[in-house]
C-alpha cells in the first residue's frame, strides 16, 4: 500500500511539474518577434543584418522578443532557451540569443 502511495505522489509531481512547464517557442528564424513590436521591413533588414554578420564572424545570433518570460525569471528562461535551440557552432561557444 505504501508503495502504491509512493508511486502515484511520484506520478502527480511528475504531471504538476509537466504541465506547470512553459512551452518555450520554436527557433523558426534569426528574428522572432511574437510581441510584434518590429514591423516586418525592420524584422527583414535586421535577418539581412544577422546573416551577414554570420557569415563574416562565425557568430550565430537568434532575437527572440516575447511579451513575458511567464513564471520563469529571465535569466532561467535565457538558459532553457539556449539549451533548446542550441545556438552557435559546437565546440566554439559562438552564438548569442
Amino acid at each position: 500500500m505504501r508503495k502504491k502511495f509512493i508511486a502515484l505522489l511520484l506520478l502527480l509531481v511528475l504531471v504538476s511539474w509537466l504541465l506547470s512547464e512553459e512551452k518555450l517557442p520554436e527557433l523558426r528564424h534569426r528574428v522572432n518577434d511574437q510581441s510584434n513590436i518590429l514591423s516586418s521591413n525592420e524584422r527583414s533588414q535586421l535577418e539581412t543584418n544577422l546573416e551577414q554578420f554570420e557569415r563574416k564572424s562565425a557568430v550565430q545570433i537568434a532575437v527572440l522578443i516575447i511579451p513575458t518570460t511567464g513564471e520563469r525569471a529571465i535569466e532561467e528562461y535565457s538558459i532553457k532557451l539556449a539549451e533548446k535551440w542550441k545556438i552557435g557552432h559546437k565546440n566554439y561557444d559562438n552564438g548569442l540569443i
